[in-house]
Order: C-alpha cells, then sequence, then structure tokens
C-alpha cells in the first residue's frame, strides 16, 4: 500500500526521535488499529535512517489467542481502507 519494502512492519518495538516521529503521528489516525505497521511503513517511505535488528520469542507458554480469524478478517479489511486513506495524505 506504501509502495516500500518493509522488513518487519509489525516490529514490536521501534526507537525514534520525537522530532521524526510527531509527523507520522500527526498522519495516522488517533483510532488506528495498526499504528505499529503504519509508522514502519511511513519511516521506510521517508528514508529514515533505519537500523534492523532480529529479536526471537519463546512459544506462547499458556492460553489462547484472544483474537479469531473472523476478527483478524475484520481488523484487516478496515486497516486496507485505513492504510489508502493515510497513503492518500502523504501525497
Amino acid at each position: 500500500m506504501f509502495h516500500v519494502w518493509v522488513k518487519d512492519a509489525n516490529t514490536p518495538f521501534r526507537l525514534l526521535d520525537v522530532e521524526k516521529l510527531k509527523p507520522i503521528l500527526d498522519i495516522i489516525p488517533t483510532d488506528y488499529n495498526l499504528a505499529n505497521v503504519a509508522v514502519s511503513a511511513i519511516a521506510v517511505r521517508w528514508n529514515y535512517n533505519i537500523a534492523w535488528y532480529p529479536i526471537t520469542f519463546r512459544p506462547r507458554q499458556g492460553g489462547v489467542n484472544s483474537i479469531n480469524m473472523k476478527r483478524i478478517f475484520k481488523i484487516g479489511v478496515k486497516a486496507l481502507s485505513d492504510f489508502r486513506m493515510i497513503n492518500k495524505n502523504l501525497k
């Protein structure tokens, strides 16, 4: 959607200078469900100097995923619509 390659759009940890983060957050709606993905994509699109470091996670120790497939699909459809709107605001 943003016409950039992002190594890991759902990066769980980011360290950004507030001066670089603020313009990104001004574009992303406050109720946006996948803000972490948008932050990563916009930072790459704006050619921020990014260093990617691999991380690993331990397998889930207990419990179950709280989001079912129907909800994941609904979130995805809304995300595509929101991505289009954000991408339009970037131009």
